[in-house]
């Protein structure tokens, strides 16, 4: 395992393994990578660190009453957000809830990274564990589960995860912090944080070249 470093220039995704809505990025990412060469990193957002929502307070009255409008539209379509979430991962209304807690799902997902497993590999090991996640339904999807997938795609583990990362997980928290990603699903972008599925036009835009006018 190699130092850990997320460089300024990298292009890198958060995830929360506990949300849909990450794997609605997932499957939203991997439309947009998929004629592109270009590297990204899959990482999990630090369960220790947790997933809290940005509450940046401003002065701003015009920019505060925004704010409030966008929270009642949020709560009001909340529930069709979720029956799209769900339709887009071929999911309907009366599937389970995902785990609240991932177990060491997110420990396989930084092995991965920590071993520069190509996209293809990296999502069959998410595919994997979302149909997991969903039998399990209360509780976390076990170690063992985890290490048989890993076992399956070729990377066997040599131990519990939560040893063999330590150090890693370690760096990844500072790494996080100093980064402000506290939410996911998250996107890295050249130094630049993005939070949330509204700003793949712009990033897919700027992987493109910025070629022609930026989307809105």
């Amino acid at each position: 395992m190699n130092e850990w470093l997320i460089a300024e220039d990298e292009f890198a995704l958060f995830l929360d393994l506990t949300r849909i809505d990450s794997f609605v990025m997932i499957s939203a990412t991997r439309e947009m990578m998929a004629e592109r060469s270009t590297a990204l990193r899959l990482l999990p957002l630090n369960h220790q660190l947790g997933n809290v929502a940005e509450d940046v307070q401003s002065l701003d009255q015009d920019m505060v009453s925004f704010k409030a409008r966008r929270a009642r539209a949020r709560s009001l379509n909340l529930s069709k957000e979720r029956q799209r979430d769900y339709a887009r991962l071929g999911l309907t209304m009366d599937n389970p809830e995902l785990p609240r807690d991932a177990g060491t799902a997110h420990l396989g997902l930084l092995w991965l990274d920590q071993c520069h497993c190509q996209l293809p590999l990296i999502w069959s090991y998410l595919d994997a564990y979302l149909q997991l996640a969903l039998q399990f339904r209360e509780s976390p999807v076990p170690d063992a589960e985890i290490e048989a997938i890993l076992a399956r795609l070729g990377h066997k583990v040599a131990g519990p995860l939560a040893p063999c990362l330590a150090d890693v997980t370690g760096r990844l928290d500072k790494e996080i912090e100093a980064k402000g990603v506290f939410s996911a699903p998250a996107f890295y972008f050249r130094g630049d944080r993005f939070i949330g599925q509204q700003h793949l036009p712009y990033l897919a835009w700027k992987l493109s070249g910025s070629r022609g006018v930026a989307p809105v």
